[in-house]
């Protein structure tokens, strides 16, 4: 009885900190159809992704549940999708929403089994779009990825860091990773897109995602 009473303890504080939120007003996920659509380019080896470039502020794609996200940005509503492939989504935005309208998402679909983290969008946008976006302290123009990688950074910074695009389609360029592992003796194929925004020279949104699949 004990044990039952501690379990049930554990599974009331955690959906106390990770609440659903059933979205009717799915603009929020507008953004996937575009990213959908940049999908292209050569392939380049795994083994060239920059370091540091799936973690930010000790969240890393493929390792950290949405569980692990919340002590560190703050408490927030676990957004879901109408699309049985649309990722759940945990979103800040900067506190200072008048001088710093910076964006932070967290996603998990079918790839981290709608807990793990396999997507990470950084971007400034003062858009409607991300309106159910939960204020958070650690989320400001000085978030970047641990390679460095951040939101303004030149074109030129751009290039030096990820080299040659793999596609580019219009304000976007697409950099494409591919590579394989093991997991639990079965062989994985593993996808990692980096979607750039650039606007005038100067880096507006990052979107990383890494799709795993055997």
């Amino acid at each position: 009885m004990k044990y039952n009473f501690v379990i049930i303890l554990i599974i009331l504080i955690s959906s106390c900190n990770l609440s659903t939120n059933n979205i009717s007003n799915t603009d929020i996920y507008s953004y996937n159809k575009i990213l959908d659509s940049l999908i292209d380019g050569k392939r380049n080896p795994l083994s060239e992704l920059p370091e540091g470039m799936l973690a930010i502020s000790n969240t890393k794609i493929s390792y950290s549940t949405f569980s692990e996200v919340l002590p560190i940005f703050g408490n927030a509503l676990l957004s879901r999708g109408k699309g049985a492939a649309d990722p759940n989504i945990l979103c800040y935005r900067s506190e200072d929403k008048k001088n710093d309208n910076t964006i932070l998402i967290f996603e998990s679909g079918p790839s981290g089994g709608w807990r793990i983290i396999d997507g990470i969008g950084l971007l400034k946008s003062d858009d409607s779009t991300y309106k159910e976006c939960i204020p958070s302290p650690h989320v400001s123009s000085s978030l970047h990825f641990d390679s460095g990688f951040r939101i303004g950074m030149s074109e030129k910074e751009l290039t030096a860091i990820l080299k040659t695009p793999s596609a580019i389609k219009g304000e976007w360029q697409v950099y494409r990773y591919e590579g394989s592992r093991k997991i639990k003796g079965l062989d994985f194929t593993v996808n990692v897109y980096v979607f750039i925004r650039v606007v005038d020279s100067k880096v507006k949104e990052i979107w990383i995602r890494k799709y795993e699949f055997s």
